[in-house]
């Protein structure tokens, strides 16, 4: 995976003894590379420097493509339209918005729907019953979330098995990465040498376009993984949804490195549990950690690895 560090014009480095909470910078280099839904690159800052990785093969000439959204990336495609055409001005056509202005427009709806309700009545609603201790309002926020599940997820199924998700094509470029039949081949091979088989989505094909989409009400799931949670019911699964809607439109951010480690974490922690803890999945686990991370900061040492794995399971126990 390649990458690149981008030139910086910044205030300096704030003293140890300051809490900086955000930054503030010129980054003039940076300032040339383009928007993208689906981007190939990830970007943060360290110091005073903002640095640009590749998160996806990107070949000589490719567009090397980064997010201007923060969580409005988990928005239906209208939603981000409006936001990218306030903030920057300009209406995007990328693969997730071409995909999306594609789908039906009762598919649509039903996103745009949910989308809203998570967004301004369950969420809020959850959050209040939680601190105040309130399980019936729990519970009824569970209810109404299993109820948008026998909506959403036949939604889900008729995308997948249309031409529309078995023809999507993140980019033009061969670059982009292996294809679905490619990467399952490699799957297989691993598989027969005893390899771990990796929960990373191949790049493009069915699988791909229905994660997009996914991410559209990325908001519900994410409900769903905390009512589990609060329920104390196993979570892991709807945690790992999470993750590969985060690795399919958002690889290498911080937060898709923290639920890599901690699904790690439980599959290492929970040798008894049914599926998670078995050696296949912990292996498993292990490798989706490991491209997360190299996604985010690249190839490092074992040492630095290992300290990278640990403070993202840290982070992830206080935020996910």
């Amino acid at each position: 995976t390649a990458s690149s560090t981008a030139g910086s014009t910044a205030a300096p480095e704030p003293a140890p003894s300051s809490q900086a909470t955000s930054h503030v910078g010129l980054w003039p280099h940076f300032s040339l590379l383009n928007h993208s839904c689906l981007p190939n690159a990830v970007h943060y800052v360290v110091g005073s420097t903002m640095v640009v990785r590749a998160v996806h093969p990107i070949a000589p000439g490719d567009e090397v493509l980064v997010s201007y959204l923060g969580r409005e990336d988990f928005a239906p495609a209208q939603s981000r339209q409006q936001v990218l055409q306030q903030r920057f001005g300009f209406h995007c056509t990328c693969p997730r918005c071409s995909l999306e202005s594609l789908l039906p427009p009762s598919t649509t709806s039903t996103l745009a729907e949910l989308y809203s309700d998570v967004q301004h009545r369950l969420a809020p609603q959850f959050n209040e019953a939680v601190m105040v201790k309130d399980m019936a309002g729990v519970e009824q926020v569970g209810q109404q979330l299993a109820s948008w599940s026998e909506r959403l997820f036949p939604t889900l199924e008729s995308l997948i098995s249309s031409d529309l998700a078995l023809n999507f094509t993140p980019y033009d470029s061969l670059a982009a990465g292996p294809s679905q039949q490619q990467q399952g081949q490699q799957q297989g091979q691993q598989e027969a040498e005893g390899g771990p088989s990796s929960h990373v989505p191949a790049w493009g094909g069915p699988q791909h376009a229905g994660l997009c989409v996914e991410a559209t009400v990325y908001g519900y799931f994410e409900l769903l993984y905390m009512y589990d949670e609060v329920t104390e019911k196993n979570s892991t699964a709807t945690l790992r949804l999470c993750m590969q809607i985060m690795d399919a439109v958002s690889r290498g951010s911080e937060l898709h490195t923290f639920q890599a480690a901690q699904l790690l974490f439980r599959a290492l922690e929970s040798p008894d549990e049914q599926e998670e803890g078995s050696p296949e999945s912990a292996a498993a686990a292990a490798l989706a950690c490991d491209l997360a991370h190299q996604a985010r900061y690249g190839h490092v040492s074992p040492q630095l690895k290992a300290q990278l794995f640990r403070q993202s399971t840290l982070m992830g126990q206080m935020f996910l």
